[in-house]
């Protein structure tokens, strides 16, 4: 998902993980037990 365990260098499929329209970022919601 990242180049050398970098989180700031996504590889094409992490980009896609992450960002993409179904993407982590899209579809996630902060759990109520953290705030």
């Amino acid at each position: 998902m990242a180049y050398s365990f970098n989180p700031s260098r996504l590889t094409p499929w992490g980009q896609r993980f992450f960002n993409g329209a179904n993407g982590i970022w899209q579809t996630s919601k902060q759990a109520t037990i953290y705030g």
